[in-house]
């Protein structure tokens, strides 16, 4: 894939432009420089907050939340990857609200447990906009603590 050509303006790697076949040997390797940045944040009914709220990550394109199924650990990694301490309640849908104008994503936190951070959970690839009617939201152990 040393012939894949960009622009810049494409959403992901598998829309540039490449040759029809490509020749892939063992000593061939392929690396990337990203431009983008991705990070946490929880948001507290339109406000981020350091330790409660829904979850969502940060992105060149607009805030992205996380809609999918729920647990304690993958909450316990949201609230550690944010230093906020573990998980104290996963609160029912619809506690907290964020703001209806960002884009919300269906997407899973798919971890082997290798992970350093989060999104990398995410298969982004797979990611697409839809309606979500119970987004990711966690209320972290240092919120109530404080």
């Amino acid at each position: 894939m040393d012939e894949v050509k960009c622009n810049g303006t494409e959403s992901n790697l598998w829309k540039c432009k490449k040759p029809r076949v490509t020749q892939c040997k063992a000593d061939n390797y392929v690396t990337v420089k990203c431009s983008g940045s991705i990070e946490l944040s929880l948001n507290r009914n339109g406000k981020t907050d350091e330790c409660a709220g829904v979850v969502q990550f940060n992105t060149t394109n607009g805030n992205v939340s996380v809609c999918n199924e729920w647990d304690k650990d993958k909450a316990d990694m949201v609230c550690k990857e944010l230093q906020c301490g573990k998980h104290h309640k996963i609160p029912q849908p619809g506690t907290f609200q964020r703001d209806r104008e960002q884009i919300s994503y269906s997407v899973s936190l798919r971890c082997s447990g290798t992970e350093k951070f989060s999104w990398q959970c995410v298969d982004w690839a797979e990611a697409k906009p839809s309606k979500c009617s119970q987004e990711a939201s966690v209320i972290c152990s240092s919120e109530i603590t404080g």
